[in-house]
């Protein structure tokens, strides 16, 4: 498993006094722990509710649900808090290729939580609804309800990936 590897990578680099190594395996684990909210985001989304109804159709499905999405959010939260000390770390090293890296993982990040954003309503629109959509090419985006968010979050991402770009020039 490549988050254990990770932590392994992370506590080596410990013992050889090399933080910008273990700023490194951090940007990497957060980028697998996303991988893991976009998994547990697309199961949690194949719920089935009811037809007509607001709610779940099982209760175990409610709690199932509920648990997988406490999972997610404890993924989200260790996500931003190893890219945080990684960028800390980085933006300290003396190799800027450190920070450009981290850099990069915080920019893929940004992206899969765009993501997450812009299917977490999809579910709510009716199947011929979808079709119409997708054969006249119309975007789903400025249908959401968080248009906002999913902006700021396309901001964010574009910024962190000009902060990488200035400086490899």
């Amino acid at each position: 498993e490549l988050v254990r590897l990770c932590d392994e990578g992370m506590e080596l680099s410990e013992q050889l006094g090399r933080e910008d190594i273990k700023a490194t395996y951090m940007a990497l684990k957060a980028e697998c722990l996303i991988h893991r909210c976009m998994a547990l985001h697309y199961r949690m989304r194949s719920f089935k509710i009811s037809p007509g109804w607001k709610g779940f159709a099982l209760e175990s499905d409610k709690l199932e649900y509920d648990r997988l999405s406490g999972k997610k959010s404890n993924y989200e939260r260790e996500a931003n808090t190893l890219l945080e000390g990684a960028l800390e770390i980085a933006e300290n090293a003396a190799d800027q290729m450190i920070l450009v890296r981290v850099l990069r993982s915080q920019a893929f990040v940004y992206g899969i939580y765009r993501l997450i954003l812009v299917t977490n309503e999809e579910r709510e629109y009716s199947g011929l609804f979808l079709f119409f959509l997708n054969n006249f090419k119309v975007q789903l985006t400025c249908l959401q309800k968080n248009r906002k968010e999913i902006k700021e979050t396309e901001d964010r991402c574009r910024s962190v990936l000009l902060r990488a770009v200035r400086i490899t020039r």
